[in-house]
């Protein structure tokens, strides 16, 4: 099992959904070791091994959309910490969207935080300044109205290049434009 197992990382022949599969089962269904022992006999890292055995994880449909080549090994670990619902979404986005790991990965953030998958990827792609979601940060929908807002409106600021004066009402009126002379 090991010498074919090398023989095919080496040749290339496997997918890397395959990959995984026999990374998983040379170090938990077989006995033969730890993943840092897997790694150091077939020459990778333990993080690459682990990395591959972790994309396991996700669900069916994700797990074909990388074994075709649609969906990255590395948008890929983006999404092993969400529910199966949320991985198939995103990864179906991620693709049709032609979203980057950076964007996915923020997206994965906000999906954590409690939004949608398709509000998190949208965000992503009309917000990219908006911040993510830190720690144990629930969803707010009046605080990411307020976000949005404020990066549209930074945004047609730094579009504009005229001053946009706002003239006061009543008594100040008279105050600013005196001020203005």
């Amino acid at each position: 099992f090991l010498i074919a197992l090398q023989e095919n990382i080496q040749r290339k022949q496997m997918d890397i959904i395959e990959e995984a599969r026999a990374f998983y089962a040379f170090s938990n269904q077989y006995g033969y070791g730890s993943v840092s022992e897997l790694a150091g006999l077939i020459s990778k890292s333990p993080v690459y091994v682990s990395e591959r055995i972790k994309l396991l994880k996700l669900p069916e449909r994700t797990l074909e959309m990388v074994s075709k080549k649609e969906l990255s090994p590395s948008h890929a670990e983006e999404l092993t910490g969400l529910n199966t619902k949320d991985a198939n979404e995103l990864a179906t986005m991620a693709v049709d969207k032609g979203l980057t790991r950076d964007q996915l990965r923020k997206a994965t953030q906000f999906v954590g935080a409690g939004y949608a998958p398709e509000q998190a990827v949208r965000s992503v792609i009309q917000y990219p300044t908006l911040p993510s979601p830190t720690g144990g940060q629930r969803f707010d929908p009046i605080k990411a109205a307020r976000e949005q807002i404020q990066v549209a409106l930074s945004y047609c600021m730094n579009v504009v290049s005229e001053n946009i004066l706002i003239m006061p009402e009543g008594e100040e009126r008279g105050k600013w434009t005196a001020l203005r002379s």
